[in-house]
């Protein structure tokens, strides 16, 4: 990918690590290693443009990567969460990560969760209702949430008239 230039936007690419990875290597390490890299990158590209004439003042990121806000945070920038996932999903694992969802999930059984409609386990993503199924996924899309609470701004991907119900309850608490 090429870096771009407008009257308005630029782009700039940052190294997340994949010229260094191996072909061999388990998910949990690739994502270790692409945290490792974007976070170092991170930083020297917002170093970069802190003493350019328009300094950075804010970092959307992906959700599955919560550790950028503490980078936005040391450089005193805030940061915002992108949730590319539909509403309803991002429900499911927020429940899942604070325990809501108690696994192994029963064959048969019902969940129950907050402005969702009832659900059965082959509702459910396959590595929630078996945690040794891809243990590393399980970890990143739970950890999303890590510090959800400490983000000004949260940026959803979602269709209301689909999600009306369960973005009502979010939205007034």
């Amino acid at each position: 990918m090429q870096a771009l230039h407008s009257h308005s936007i630029s782009v700039e690419i940052i190294s997340d690590g994949s010229e260094n990875g191996k072909d061999s290597e388990s998910l949990g390490a690739a994502l270790e290693r692409y945290k490792l890299h974007v976070s170092q990158s991170l930083a020297k590209l917002i170093e970069k443009h802190n003493s350019s004439q328009y300094p950075p003042k804010m970092v959307v990121y992906d959700s599955f990567m919560p550790w950028v806000l503490d980078i936005a945070r040391q450089f005193g920038i805030d940061g915002a969460p992108f949730f590319t996932q539909s509403g309803v999903i991002n429900a499911i694992y927020y429940h899942a990560s604070h325990g809501a969802i108690q696994m192994p999930i029963d064959e048969g059984a019902s969940i129950s969760l907050p402005s969702i409609p009832s659900l059965r386990i082959d509702d459910l993503p396959s590595f929630l209702c078996d945690k040794g199924l891809y243990p590393a996924l399980l970890k990143l899309v739970l950890n999303q949430f890590s510090n959800i609470l400490e983000a000004n701004w949260l940026l959803c991907n979602t269709f209301n008239e689909l999600e009306n119900e369960l973005l009502g309850k979010l939205m007034n608490g």
